[in-house]
């Protein structure tokens, strides 16, 4: 086997166009229904050649959107019917007005106040494609298109009541009732807010990934997500990058895992994932997760280092069995005729630090050594009864099941020996032989020679959508491929 690698590798997560495309629709759409709601400050439009500035203008755009089938790298939706509710502010006119009557220049002083006003439609439609630009840990959309449409004469403009000259709100419907019926005119605002409502929710969603995420934990260890990078890959979907960092939990002697102040841990031996070249082959309209070989052994060996089990040895059948047989205890094992049918063996099992832990061929290959302690209760106090040192090694095939990661240890070799603790020895000066093919037997069963079996996290997509694991392949050169399916 090749000597095991302390290198970081990156991983990555690719999200389909078409499972980007659902989230995008339910982060903008949300569960509410409300798509935009928009202030826009001032808008002027021009009545009879009079500009008129109109203030305090609240858009509202609610309705239902579906998503469309992706084309080249772009995510699309669309949404019919869309309701549209405009708000105008109240406003001022305050304007000289230059006229030619008859031959004769006329100067009038216009002056007006108009009280607010709205403006409905109930039936507009919209499709968008959008665009995804990335650098480093920044993702941004584009609007890259939009078609924007309403039928004509549909839209109610409320009354307009202005205090000035009798007509003066009558023109100023019309000149709105005119820039209502071309939907082009709009396009560009509502491009504009969409883009940068997208932006911000993206942004939302990755400040939150540049913080380490906890994706495992038990009392011993604690596994965490350090995001690397994002990626837009035109032919593919979105790629979250990054890498995992176990370390020991304070309860088990390791660190806080603040190993920079910051949250985030040294990049110098983080070896990049080339994601074109690992995806040229795939096609996937399901999210993946990918983890080289060399990533997973490392995590493996990590995971495993000097980890610890605790059992009892009446767990085991066969043991269970030969403390009930005082027969074979008196040929075999006279000691245990100092002990009850009912005694209690506890077993402490610790793996040793840094096992050996190597990818090749789409496995691992596992070696190391283990130590195991097992304790009795004898004379009032409880002893450290024997004493055992197990080599181990095997092959394991990763696998998924039920959203967890399985590592399996197969093909096992395990060459265990045994022999009771000194210090019990020269205490209680039992006679010392052991039925060793009971203990080892019952050693060699212990969950800690078994493998390990690691709950993965839900990936949740921006907008809700929920993946879980499902399935694991090897059929790219160095790589474990997760198939996520929608949980």
């Amino acid at each position: 086997m090749g000597k095991a690698e302390s290198a970081r590798y990156e991983s990555a997560l690719l999200i389909p166009w078409a499972s980007l495309t659902d989230a995008v629709v339910k982060a903008v759409g949300g569960d509410s229904g409300l798509l935009m709601d928009l202030h826009v400050p001032e808008v002027q439009v021009s009545a009879q050649d009079i500009p008129v500035d109109l203030s305090d203008i609240q858009i509202q755009v609610n309705g239902r959107i579906a998503s469309a089938p992706s084309q080249n790298g772009e995510v699309h939706w669309s949404g019919d019917p869309l309701g549209v509710h405009i708000r105008v502010g109240a406003f001022e006119v305050s304007q000289v007005v230059q006229r030619w009557v008859s031959g004769v220049q006329v100067r009038v002083h216009l002056q007006a106040l108009c009280h607010p006003f709205e403006l409905i439609q109930n039936s507009a439609a919209m499709n968008v494609g959008l665009s995804w630009q990335s650098e480093g840990t920044a993702l941004s959309a584009q609007v890259a298109q939009m078609e924007l449409s309403w039928p004509q004469e549909s839209w109610q403009v409320g009354e307009i009541v202005c205090e000035g000259p009798k007509g003066f709100a009558d023109v100023i419907q019309a000149e709105l009732s005119r820039q209502l019926s071309d939907p082009t005119q709009w396009i560009s605002l509502i491009k504009s807010e969409l883009q940068s409502q997208l932006n911000q929710k993206i942004a939302e969603t990755l400040e939150g990934f540049k913080e380490p995420r906890t994706v495992y934990s038990d009392e011993q260890t604690r596994v965490a997500l350090h995001f690397s990078g994002v990626e837009a890959l035109s032919e593919k979907g979105l790629v979250l990058k990054g890498f995992v960092d176990p370390q020991k939990t304070l309860a088990a002697g390791g660190s806080d895992g603040a190993d920079t102040g910051d949250g985030m841990v040294s990049t110098q031996d983080f070896i990049p994932l080339d994601v074109n070249a690992a995806l040229a082959k795939v096609t996937t309209d399901t999210p993946l997760l990918l983890i080289p070989g060399k990533e997973l052994a490392r995590v493996t060996r990590e995971l495993a280092s000097e980890r610890e089990l605790d059992f009892n040895l009446t767990q085991i059948s066969s043991f269970k069995s030969f403390l009930k047989n005082w027969f074979l205890q008196f040929f075999f094992w006279p000691d245990l005729l100092n002990y009850s049918s009912s005694s209690q063996f506890p077993v402490i099992s610790k793996m040793q630090k840094d096992p050996e832990v190597v990818y090749s061929a789409s496995k691992l290959y596992f070696k190391g050594q283990a130590w195991s302690w097992v304790y009795s209760n004898r004379g009032g106090k409880v002893n450290r009864y024997i004493d055992s040192s197990t080599a181990f090694s095997s092959w394991v095939t990763p696998v998924i099941s039920s959203g967890r990661l399985q590592l399996t240890f197969d093909q096992r070799k395990i060459d265990t020996s045994t022999k009771m603790a000194s210090d019990y020895v020269s205490f209680f000066h039992p006679r010392t032989f052991l039925a060793t093919w009971i203990l080892k037997e019952a050693l060699e069963k212990l969950p800690v020679f078994d493998g390990l079996s690691l709950s993965l996290p839900e990936v949740e997509v921006n907008g809700g959508v929920k993946y879980r694991a499902y399935k694991m392949h090897t059929f790219v050169k160095d790589l474990f491929i997760i198939e996520l399916r929608k949980n």
